[in-house]
């Protein structure tokens, strides 16, 4: 499913346009730090999940402190944007040219939700994905937020 979100579309001088798939998994973190928004780069995201875990704590701890260097803001295929620290229900987040594909992530709130006759309470995680139509089919984004959620929702998978 990250195929298709994993690359950056060019327009090239000749008004063709490329479509440069990736290997390794690069994603960039929005993040706002020092006034200014930031987008650290974590490189080959598909790591163990505790060296993911420390690299991002590792990379926001230096956005924080004004000391991302360029290497680490740069190079990016596929942006994570959260805005749940200030609030709200759902964004429209831009795709960041040249890549294909960028999450917006907003503040999670318990709902209730009817479940086998009854309402029970459920933390839900409102997730927004933006695509360019021209590289990613709107179904297989569909199947990539459901697949998402349903990995996210399965916290015991996640350990």
């Amino acid at each position: 499913m990250w195929e298709q979100c994993n690359g950056l579309a060019h327009t090239q001088p000749n008004k063709r346009f490329l479509i440069a798939q990736h290997a390794v998994i690069d994603v960039r973190l929005a993040c706002r730090a020092c006034n200014s928004k930031l987008r650290e780069q974590i490189s080959d995201a598909w790591r163990a999940k505790g060296d993911l875990a420390r690299a991002l704590a590792t990379l926001s701890d230096k956005a924080r402190a004004g000391k991302l260097s360029a290497a680490e803001m740069q190079g990016g295929s596929f942006t994570v944007s959260s805005l749940g620290g200030i609030g709200g229900t759902a964004f429209t987040p831009i795709i960041n040219a040249p890549e294909v594909a960028i999450l917006g992530v907003s503040r999670s709130v318990h709902k209730p939700v009817f479940e086998k006759g009854a309402f029970v309470p459920r933390l839900m995680l409102p997730l927004s994905l933006s695509y360019d139509h021209r590289v990613i089919d709107g179904a297989q984004a569909a199947r990539f937020v459901v697949f998402l959620s349903q990995t996210l929702g399965d916290v015991k998978a996640l350990l």
